[in-house]
């Protein structure tokens, strides 16, 4: 006997469906958020009891976890993020390697960021340093890749590498780097109020230092606002490729598993957060880079849930299209516009290729030249705005088909 058909479940039961998951998941997220940190055992036991329900929530959860804590770790923030009033008052160790820490600009809970003054040539540095109780195998590898792939970094718009090494105790890491006095991109324009044309220029240098980084094949992975410093010259700096990806290795030797989610959330692109996927290509910069300059150019983030939960961000990054410019200022309406819908299309091969063609199309609107972005044709709209709502189309295309029939049988009633 032939086995039933199997029923295809329609788009709109499908969106149904994951409503539910989502809202399943968001209520587990908060519950186990709750749960003191001092008490990991339970939340531990309330996952491993969720693993054997739904192995495929309890990843999902795990992972949305794992980003919360680690949206307040030191080596995936650069120290200018973190006010110092909050830092513990602590004393300075004497000496680390070659250099004299002079006082702490952050500290998490895995590592610290000094100020730091290098004795053999009277240089101050950042020295960023894993806590001795932190080093696990993981940790140390991905502080080693972070300067091994520093290390290849040569470029006036990005923050420059000195050293690398492990200290005297021989087991705490250490790598000192250029030490950046400066202010965030988005601080530096909402105090400095830069008109429009000097914020693109800020964009396009920023732009050229992350295309030289693909140029060698490297995607940072985690650009946003506070790893781009501008300094009191005006030129701004990218920082902080802690989490970045070498795209010359092998597979088999990342440090990053498929389906964690490593970066800021705030400023991650569709592809970083499905679990389905988890992707990163130069494009995964080039949404980060449209972010930045939607926010630096209008003061404001185009998802417009940035403020809402971590699981309501996360389906607006996955589901939701992002605001353009001129919806908040008509002003920015036209070139410039259609230049960074391109850099924030959902679709990764709808974007620029990397950074440096980006680079480009902003160079030709503040040359008034003719740009290569496009506006979306009026066919690619309708078919996402039909993909977004799959019942509204589809009860607007039987009204009209009801419509048509009827039109025809008095047509040829009347005949």
């Amino acid at each position: 006997m032939a086995p039933p058909p199997t029923r295809r479940r329609t788009r709109g039961q499908y969106m149904s469906t994951e409503r539910d998951r989502f809202q399943r998941i968001e209520s587990i997220f908060n519950e186990l958020s709750a749960m003191s940190a001092d008490n990991p055992g339970a939340i531990d036991s309330r996952l491993r009891q969720l693993a054997h329900e739904d192995p495929a929530i309890a990843d999902e959860v795990r992972a949305m976890l794992q980003l919360d804590r680690s949206e307040r770790n030191i080596l995936d923030n650069p120290a200018i993020e973190i006010d110092p009033q909050e830092l513990h008052e602590q004393p300075l160790p004497e000496s680390i390697a070659s250099y004299t820490p002079t006082r702490i600009l952050g500290e998490g809970g895995m590592g610290i960021v000094y100020e730091a003054h290098q004795r053999d040539t009277n240089r101050r540095v950042a020295l960023k340093i894993i806590r001795t109780r932190s080093i696990q195998d993981k940790v140390r590898k991905r502080f080693q890749r972070e300067a091994q792939i520093l290390a290849k970094l040569n470029h006036p718009g990005i923050a420059t590498i000195y050293e690398s090494g492990t200290a005297e105790d021989n087991r705490t890491p250490f790598v000192a780097m250029e030490l950046v006095d400066g202010q965030p991109i988005h601080h530096y324009c909402r105090q400095q109020t830069p008109p429009i044309d000097h914020r693109v220029q800020l964009l396009v240098k920023v732009c050229r230092a992350v295309a030289y980084a693909h140029s060698i094949g490297i995607v940072h992975r985690d650009l946003k606002p506070a790893n781009i410093l501008v300094t009191t010259q005006g030129e701004p700096k990218v920082l902080d490729f802690g989490i970045a990806m070498d795209m010359q290795l092998d597979e088999r030797t990342m440090i990053t598993q498929t389906g964690q989610l490593l970066g800021t959330l705030q400023y991650m692109a569709p592809e970083q957060v499905d679990r389905t996927t988890n992707e990163s290509s130069t494009r995964t910069d080039v949404y980060a880079l449209g972010l930045i300059a939607f926010e630096i150019l209008t003061g404001t983030s185009a998802h417009a849930g940035r403020d809402s939960s971590m699981y309501e961000l996360v389906r607006s990054i996955r589901d939701d299209e992002p605001q353009t410019l001129g919806t908040h200022d008509r002003a920015l309406k036209g070139d410039l516009e259609t230049i960074i819908a391109k850099a924030l299309s959902r679709e990764p091969q709808r974007r620029y290729p990397d950074a440096g063609a980006l680079a480009d199309d902003l160079e030709r609107y503040l040359n008034h030249k003719p740009i290569q972005a496009r506006p979306p044709s009026t066919w690619y709209q309708l078919r996402k705005f039909s993909q977004r709502n799959p019942l509204l189309v589809g009860s607007v295309a039987s009204i009209m088909l009801v419509l048509v029939v009827a039109i025809i049988l008095i047509a040829n009633a009347l005949r």
